[in-house]
């Protein structure tokens, strides 16, 4: 299935159980597919370390202008 200006591709994982319980939930809440849900979250991320400021859930630089961003999760 093509998108946009991406193709989506089949990636194994391994999650911890409430993990995957935890994503489910959002899924569900937002009536978003799993996948979908996984991209969102990894673009945040991202966009956060590659600003260096900290991302607010939305995906906007966080209003506080944080910038305590761990070398490691």
């Amino acid at each position: 299935m093509k998108t946009a200006d991406r193709s989506r591709c089949k990636l194994s994982v391994t999650v911890h159980p409430a993990t995957k319980d935890a994503l489910a939930a959002l899924s569900e809440r937002f009536r978003m597919p799993a996948g979908r849900m996984i991209d969102r979250m990894v673009e945040i991320l991202n966009a956060a370390y590659t600003a260096g400021k900290m991302s607010c859930v939305t995906g906007g630089v966080c209003p506080m202008n944080r910038t305590d961003l761990p070398a490691v999760l």
